[in-house]
């Protein structure tokens, strides 16, 4: 209970100097290495989502540079670090499987749907980004346009994943708290079922636990449930069906 209230405190006050700086999310801090060249090709592509892309947009999660598959080729090959793989593996065995079932998820999705989905596993850039500059542009896609995220199945061992279901987390609890004005994201699984911040923390949780019994210590992962423990669940815990 004590740390819990701890966690709490920092990400209070954490969270106020952001929002001093207008920058309530600390999002510039991933741009922190870009060139300024970069930061325009960025902007001016999330520019172009937020046009063809109108409130309340619907955003498909997905793993594509880690996921379940990511430990489970590591495991394979009896390494705990992706640059200890044979040149290759990572893109054939671990990247090009997740965009392809990731491009197959959103397109499911908006069939079933009926509407169209913004699928991050189809955005191709013309030149190489860095993993901040991605999460730069879906962080500020979801908290400008988003109105429902659907989580594909593992999403909980996905850093990518468990990153964009905190933001939208945090989000919902912030305008509970009347500190965003905004409607709230609606997070379903891939079933279309509700995930709560209460069975996010569950499912994160049950993820680290499942990864460290194998040896593998997943530092990401582990922040984001800090995070997401750190919000109070009174509120955000509730359903957000519509």
């Amino acid at each position: 209970m004590l740390r819990k209230l701890e966690r709490l405190i920092k990400y209070l006050i954490s969270f106020f100097i952001m929002r001093q700086k207008q920058d309530i999310y600390n999002n510039e801090q991933l741009l922190q290495s870009s060139s300024p060249q970069r930061r325009r090709e960025i902007l001016s592509i999330l520019e172009q989502y937020c046009k063809t892309n109108p409130w309340p947009a619907i955003y498909a999660s997905m793993p594509v540079t880690t996921g379940i598959r990511f430990y489970d080729v590591l495991e394979k090959y009896g390494v705990k670090d992706p640059s200890k793989l044979k040149k290759g593996v990572f893109y054939s065995e671990i990247f090009r499987p997740n965009i392809e079932e990731g491009i197959e998820f959103g397109r499911k999705l908006s069939e079933g749907l009926g509407k169209s989905v913004i699928v991050p596993s189809k955005f191709e850039p013309e030149n190489k980004w860095s993993q901040d500059e991605f999460m730069y542009l879906w962080y500020n896609i979801i908290e400008k346009i988003v109105g429902k995220e659907y989580m594909k199945s593992g999403w909980e061992y996905s850093n990518g994943g468990a990153k964009e279901l905190v933001r939208g987390s945090q989000i919902n609890y912030h305008i509970e708290k009347g500190i965003l004005r905004r409607n709230p994201v609606s997070i379903y699984n891939a079933d279309g079922y509700n995930i709560s911040t209460k069975n996010g923390i569950i499912m994160v949780q049950n993820a680290i636990i499942s990864l460290n019994k194998r040896g593998f210590k997943p530092d990401t992962l582990e922040r984001q449930l800090d995070i997401l423990d750190s919000l109070p669940l009174s509120n955000c815990s509730k359903s957000m069906n519509n």
